[in-house]
């Protein structure tokens, strides 16, 4: 019978290769991992030792030789790939990346699991890694940001809001219920990939990131066409998803609610937007750049048969 892996015992949990061996993380590990999953990321995301060790249940691994930690991996479920499971591991070692990948692909196809998967920054190391693996590329997704120095006065904009043949307003608390049946009627076309899945929301989550985050809407007779989320923290806003109606897309809505939510708060003081997608909906990628987004390196999905 298969083992789980969130099962195995340490002394099974460990492999030596040469100078190299792999274990399950130990509290003392924490501070190294973080250090090596900001390196990973070139910096861009960070973590502490803390936020780590009370993070969500992940089965952690560490790569040491002679005492020193040369790699951390994780290995976590995903959703939609029930028979797969996510494999990142943090490194600068070539070395400690393929004893890592060997080790833990070993292990999981002894538990059962049919597919590997990886996302990593399409100019991250681990891309040249896992092709020289033999991973397989199968989806990429795209993050733009929008960084303002002053005031929105691109022409542009004022275009867009001007020529607009529909109103757009913040949503009213009274109008949670409308906006979350345009979000749930559309959420089956949200494109998703492994690095872009969609947070799928009842009615009282739905409720609560309203009342929690600034959105805006097109409202035409109690219904809602058209829809953007932001999360605000700061001079920073995050767009959360931003949805029309079946029959109204491809006309300019999603443009016109999204040039709204910016100019709006920027007129509050946010400086800085932040926004993604499946690289799949290049409709959208498309309607981000011409607000001003400028698109940040793609992230890349890897499979591999185990």
């Amino acid at each position: 019978m298969a083992r789980s892996i969130n099962s195995w015992e340490n002394a099974e949990a460990r492999a030596i290769v040469g100078g190299m061996q792999l274990r399950e993380i130990q509290p003392a590990d924490y501070a190294c991992f973080a250090v090596l999953f900001s390196q990973h990321h070139q910096g861009r995301f960070a973590v502490t030792a803390e936020q780590l060790a009370s993070s969500a249940p992940l089965t952690r691994f560490v790569v040491t030789d002679g005492g020193e930690i040369l790699a951390g991996a994780g290995i976590s479920t995903q959703p939609g790939y029930q028979d797969g499971r996510r494999v990142d591991i943090y490194t600068e070692s070539d070395d400690a990346w393929d004893f890592a990948n060997r080790e833990l692909t070993a292990r999981l196809k002894a538990d059962g699991v049919a597919r590997v998967l990886a996302v990593v920054r399409e100019d991250y190391p681990a891309c040249r890694r896992l092709e020289a693996a033999g991973f397989e590329l199968t989806s990429q997704s795209w993050a733009a940001h929008l960084h303002l120095d002053g005031p929105v006065t691109d022409s542009g904009y004022r275009e867009i809001l001007a020529d607009a043949a529909y109103s757009v307003s913040e949503v009213a608390p009274t109008e949670h219920e409308a906006a979350f049946r345009l979000y749930d009627a559309a959420y089956a076309d949200f494109p998703r990939t492994p690095a872009t899945t969609p947070a799928e929301h009842s009615a009282e989550s739905f409720h609560e990131l309203l009342d929690h985050s600034r959105a805006f809407a097109i409202m035409d007779n109690g219904i809602c066409l058209a829809l953007t989320v932001m999360t605000v923290d700061g001079d920073d806003a995050e767009t959360e998803f931003t949805v029309v109606a079946a029959a109204y897309r491809r006309t300019g809505l999603a443009k016109l609610v999204k040039a709204t939510a910016i100019r709006a708060l920027a007129t509050e003081g946010v400086r800085s937007f932040g926004t993604g997608g499946a690289a799949v909906n290049e409709g959208s990628l498309r309607m981000n750049l011409s607000l001003g987004y400028v698109l940040d390196p793609k992230w890349r999905t890897y499979e591999s048969a185990v």
